[in-house]
């Protein structure tokens, strides 16, 4: 379905740049560019599709021109929306890019909302919506495996997978739906044809694609990495560190860091959030108590914790008991200042196989830190589920998506065995195949497609 209005909006970031663009889409965007075209040679009239022209850009309301740059118009189909699309090339300048867009709205054209642009990609049929989401995900990638999945996205193998799901449910709802003609055979024939059987590699794909949400979502948004500890123990020497620049105060006085510090990092093409924390102590009060509370609070929304010890001195109380509360399988435990002699034995703390995510360094004259970016880029690794399938969802929205659609298989699983009536059962099996058509947009209300493209930037 082709939109009867046309949208125009500048496609490259705010701020000053060599080339800046503007995309029209719609039914009316040659005679928008008519409007602004100023070539002696060569008319809009006589554009050929999808070539490049050189000429003047004026403001349609006073001649004057306005800057020099290239046009290409697109006939629909063959273009991204699907329409009729124009693209003017030229200079950076916003106060250019901005003259000639209120030049394409005195021309006609409406001023295009966020993600516009995709949308009508997708409602003719250029893409589905897993895909037009994974548009959005490459513009904002920030690491290389999260541009590489938003690639595998747009590629449509998420999609496919999807497809695949549905395929086989449509194949056991004929059947299913077949059966109901035979009121006094219709169980007797589903358990003769093993549709019991045949559902539960669905159930089990579907329950496998959903564990690679974990995965996915850290590639898609970043690691979330709390660094925490007592006191002068270090953690802002580690941020320092990490980071390659001196980003957090550190001072010997216990207690420096009174907010939360925030800043980022990538090893093995992954993207770390790190969060410099106030010392975690019991008895800390005012400013600091507020601190060592905002501590705790991130400490239960991280991915993953780098737990600083001192190392030049002996453990305390609070140490064991702060390490006996977390969850040794998102913690990496670091032993902090080896320059100044180790005072006890770290082996000693933590059992055999906890050992790998522990990290003996120097966060002052770097020691250990290559091992504790390998040892933080495994743990990554780690979160990928054993069934070797690279494709993985990143999306809160897949993410509940697959668990209805999962929910509802589970209920035709128990209601077979159980041999009830067959409409139910094929009752549950559509609501799962409609609920998997949500990821793809074959079954999605208005209000949630705005809803989506609503988190775009505009000119996309």
């Amino acid at each position: 379905m082709q939109e009867e209005t046309t949208v125009a909006a500048i496609a490259t970031p705010q701020g000053m740049g060599g080339v800046g663009l503007i995309r029209i889409s719609g039914p009316a965007s040659r005679g928008v560019l008519k409007s602004l075209w100023k070539n002696q040679t060569k008319s809009v009239d006589k554009f050929v599709t999808h070539r490049l022209y050189y000429g003047n850009f004026i403001d349609p309301s006073t001649g004057e021109i306005v800057d020099k740059g290239l046009a290409v118009w697109m006939q629909a189909p063959h273009s991204y929306t699907g329409e009729d699309v124009v693209e003017i090339q030229v200079h950076g300048s916003p106060l250019v890019l901005e003259k000639i867009l209120q030049g394409c709205l005195k021309a006609g054209a409406q001023p295009a909302g966020p993600g516009e642009f995709t949308k009508r990609a997708y409602l003719n049929g250029k893409i589905d919506l897993a895909q037009a989401e994974a548009v959005a995900d490459l513009i904002a990638s920030s690491s290389e495996e999260g541009l590489k999945q938003a690639k595998e996205h747009l590629a449509g193998r998420l999609s496919a997978r999807i497809k695949e799901f549905q395929d086989e449910l449509v194949r056991l709802r004929a059947f299913v739906e077949a059966s109901i003609d035979f009121p006094d055979e219709d169980i007797e024939l589903i358990q003769k044809e093993g549709i019991l059987g045949r559902l539960q590699p669905i159930r089990a794909a579907i329950a496998g694609l959903l564990a690679t949400y974990q995965e996915g979502r850290i590639h898609r948004e970043g690691v979330k990495t709390v660094l925490a500890g007592r006191p002068n123990v270090g953690k802002s020497s580690l941020l320092n560190a990490l980071v390659g620049q001196d980003r957090a105060i550190v001072h010997r006085r216990p207690g420096t860091t009174r907010d939360v510090i925030e800043e980022t990092c990538q090893f093995g093409g992954v993207l770390f959030h790190l969060f410099d924390t106030a010392g975690m102590r019991p008895n800390a009060k005012g400013v600091e108590a507020i601190g060592v509370k905002k501590s705790e609070d991130l400490l239960g929304e991280a991915d993953l914790v780098l737990w600083v010890l001192d190392g030049s001195t002996a453990m305390k109380k609070e140490d064991i008991e702060f390490l006996s509360s977390l969850n040794l399988s998102q913690t990496i435990v670091c032993v902090n200042k080896l320059d100044l002699g180790l005072r006890w034995k770290p082996d000693s703390m933590l059992l055999s196989k906890d050992k790998k995510y522990l990290a003996l360094i120097s966060a002052l004259r770097g020691d250990g830190l290559r091992g504790l970016q390998e040892m933080m880029a495994d743990w990554v690794q780690r979160q990928r589920p054993r069934d070797g399938n690279s494709v993985r969802i990143a999306k809160l929205r897949h993410q509940r998506i697959l668990e209805r659609a999962g929910q509802q298989l589970q209920s035709a699983a128990k209601m077979l065995a159980e041999s009830p009536r067959v409409e139910l059962i094929a009752l549950h099996l559509q609501k799962a195949h409609e609920a998997l058509g949500e990821i793809t947009g074959s079954n999605m209300s208005e209000d949630l497609l705005d809803a989506i493209f609503r988190e775009f930037c505009i000119g996309k």
